[in-house]
């Protein structure tokens, strides 16, 4: 994977596992730090 990815990697916590990421809870986590890391590039 690393060959497809410039820039850093960073790992996030995130409460559920593979099958339950887009259940409400943890795809509103995973949303906040995209949308924050976003932010940042501005």
């Amino acid at each position: 994977m690393r060959a497809y990815v410039t820039g850093g990697i960073e790992a996030h916590p995130v409460n559920a596992d593979r099958q339950n990421l887009l259940q409400p809870e943890p795809a509103a986590t995973i949303g906040r730090l995209i949308y924050r890391k976003l932010l940042e590039m501005e």
